[in-house]
């Protein structure tokens, strides 16, 4: 090893003979150590500031959203079920004409969509889902399918997942719509959405408070709902809050002070601010489109003698009640009413029309939750450091599921979401959470087992939820 005394000599012999690319080379040291030692200290600050940061919400939470579509794995082409199918399509059609015999209406089983169809490439035949007998059968074979749930902790146990978290649907929410200043409107909105083109009111669900009291607001009312004529407690977006309490959003250019006082406003004056929401099922909100092309018909017409207005007229109901469209006028005779209830019970009973609901929802809001950061414009910091170190319920409204007993859960709104009995099939099931205790195991767990496009029928979806703090730990080691 070289002795202190030697590099001396040796340093003083180079800086005589070759002087000025020495002071260049010790300079250019000094300036490089000088920048790293800089760069250091930037980067250890920033960490440490969003580790002080990050204390809140659930950016120090690993926690991942799982998705299982329920009756995808169900072959349309299996001999079995196409021989369940066509007896049951026997049975169904004995049946319909018993009761169109009973009710003394008029029913041709010629009109019955077939039970299979050819896929016109010569691989054979496969379900027609538009038949109900096919829907019954395949409705009973998904229901033999482990749950979502069962799913999720059986792929997930070799992961050492810390606490899995059973999410659930508030029920057929695409039929829910702010009523602003407890007011419906029947124009046509724009709606506000998430990042998944959905309005976030249309995601509502019951997940635990283990994840949700992250984002309750001081002083709010958790009192819990007991019936469904109860307020329902919620936690919403920032934007939705701030359109609730009559706020418009700021303009791009607002200052970080401006943002920081609107945010505190917006607390201030949501906590425990209640909103009204009216549910429709699709019957009823094509009651009042048809009321609606009705009224503008006879307004258009209202000059024209040729004219025959229909045997039932409608009226749009008062915008505060969320009631059914009215009739106002109905010159049926008594027989063909009977016909059209006897025709209207036949439909109920075989899923051919569904009764229109409607019902005047009140939520308080209890908690804030940020919105998703605008993904089309990815160029500002703030976008920037909100998709990486924010932490949010994803854009979505959700109810603390501890404060609504159990039991009612799903009796607030219908739990079919359309009229078409085979949506079940179609329709992706609600997500369950399932935190890790380590980020290494929640990115083996995403890793190994999200699915890609092409096995999706037996692999799950998984993204992170509420933060990216897998990505946050890399980033930190």
């Amino acid at each position: 090893m070289i002795r202190l005394r030697d590099a001396a000599i040796l340093a003083g012999t180079k800086l005589r003979t070759r002087k000025t690319r020495t002071i260049v080379t010790a300079v250019l040291a000094s300036l490089l150590f000088a920048a790293l030692v800089f760069a250091f200290t930037v980067v250890k600050g920033g960490v440490d500031s969003y580790a002080r940061y990050s204390k809140n919400g659930l950016s120090q939470r690993y926690i991942t959203n799982v998705f299982f579509y329920s009756g995808m794995n169900l072959d349309l082409s299996s001999a079995r079920l196409i021989a369940e199918a066509t007896e049951r399509n026997k049975q169904v059609i004995a049946e319909k004409k018993t009761d169109a015999k009973r009710l003394g209406i008029e029913y041709d089983a010629a009109n019955e969509p077939a039970v299979t169809l050819d896929d016109g490439q010569g691989s054979g035949k496969y379900l027609n889902t538009q038949n109900y007998a096919v829907q019954k059968v395949l409705q009973a074979e998904a229901a033999k399918e482990a749950t979502p749930a069962e799913q999720t902790k059986e792929v997930a146990a070799k992961y050492n997942p810390k606490q899995v978290f059973e999410t659930k649907s508030f029920g057929d929410t695409n039929g829910l719509a702010i009523m602003l200043a407890g007011k419906e409107s029947f124009e046509p909105e724009t709606k506000q959405t998430t990042y998944y083109g959905q309005d976030p009111l249309s995601t509502l669900s019951y997940v635990s408070r283990t994840i949700t009291d992250s984002f309750v607001l001081d002083g709010a009312d958790l009192t819990a709902a007991k019936t469904t004529d109860d307020v329902l407690p919620v936690i919403v977006t920032f934007s939705s809050a701030e359109k609730a309490v009559g706020l418009k959003a700021l303009p791009k250019t607002a200052t970080n002070k401006e943002r920081l006082e609107r945010i505190n406003e917006v607390k201030r004056r949501a906590v425990n601010a209640t909103l009204t929401v009216c549910y429709r099922n699709s019957t009823s909100k094509q009651l009042i489109e048809s009321t609606k092309l009705q009224i503008a018909e006879r307004e258009t017409r209202k000059n024209d003698k040729t004219y025959q207005q229909p045997s039932q007229l409608y009226a749009l109901p008062d915008s505060s009640s969320c009631g059914a469209a009215v009739v106002t006028k109905d010159t049926r005779s008594a027989e063909e009413k009977r016909l059209a209830a006897r025709q209207h019970e036949f439909n109920l009973k075989y899923n051919i029309e569904t009764e229109a609901v409607q019902k005047k929802l009140t939520f308080r809001i209890v908690g804030l939750s940020a919105d998703m950061p605008d993904y089309t414009n990815m160029s500002t910091f703030d976008n920037l450091a909100m998709m990486i170190g924010g932490t949010s319920l994803m854009g979505q409204w959700v109810i603390p599921s501890e404060l609504v007993e159990a039991s009612i859960q799903d009796d607030f709104i219908s739990q079919s979401s359309s009229s078409d009995v085979t949506s079940w099939y179609s329709m992706g099931t609600l997500g369950t959470l399932v935190e890790f205790s380590a980020a290494s195991d929640a990115k083996r767990f995403m890793t190994e087992q999200n699915c890609s496009m092409m096995d999706c029928t037996s692999k799950p979806t998984i993204t992170y939820f509420g933060s990216n703090g897998v990505l946050i730990e890399d980033i930190m080691n």
